[in-house]
């Protein structure tokens, strides 16, 4: 199969045959096939659309490409909620409840920290008066990112300096950590990583705010 012959097939209007769709998809996630091909065939089809038939298989070979995770043991109506690509969650926060009042059992794969627009767990813990931000860093210091926060009106919390270091009841320093760090060595060049998790009193911190 050849990606062009696929790109072309569907320029003409013609629909892609299950053994074309299946063998497409399986060559991608393997990363066989670039992906401004793939984008090309995509426009494709954005512009000449796919019949029912192609549109199950194509369905079929998405979910099948990956792990799958049974539902089965939740009950008979089971779903299956895919992200929609928001930038606000609306769909989520919404249909997920009404779906669950109507009777069904809604499985949610979610996530953090999706570019800009974070992901369906960020905003289910915003907490009242505070948020839990992720910060990634091409350079500077921890000042620079206090003083940043600060500026946008959204001070670190604990920060004795350009926050209120009372915002916490009892916290003892700032909410402020770095979890992950990486560098290359500047005597042999070789490239090094460390990771930290939340110490306790970050981690107390975040419990006490969101009860």
């Amino acid at each position: 199969m050849r990606m062009y012959d696929l790109i072309e097939k569907k320029k003409r209007g013609e629909a892609l045959s299950e053994e074309e769709i299946r063998e497409m998809i399986t060559l991608y996630t393997r990363g066989d096939i670039p992906d401004y091909q793939m984008s090309a065939l995509m426009m494709a089809i954005y512009f000449r659309g796919m019949n029912a038939e192609e549109t199950s298989i194509l369905t079929d070979a998405m979910a099948n490409s990956g792990d799958v995770v049974d539902l089965s043991d939740l009950g008979d109506k089971t779903v299956d909620k895919h992200s929609t690509g928001g930038v606000g969650d609306k769909t989520t926060l919404i249909v997920t409840p009404i779906v669950a009042a109507a009777g069904g059992t809604v499985a949610k794969m979610s996530g953090r920290g999706l570019g800009h627009t974070g992901g369906t767990v960020d905003k289910l813990e915003s907490f009242p008066g505070f948020d839990y931000c992720k910060f990634i860093l091409e350079t500077g210091r921890t000042h620079q990112i206090r003083v940043h926060c600060a500026h946008l009106g959204h001070p670190v919390a604990g920060d004795p300096v350009y926050g209120n270091p009372k915002s916490v009841q009892g916290l003892e320093g700032q909410c402020l950590h770095a979890a992950f760090i990486g560098f290359d060595h500047p005597v042999t060049g070789k490239y090094m990583e460390f990771s930290a998790p939340l110490p306790d009193y970050f981690i107390n911190v975040l419990n006490r705010i969101n009860k």
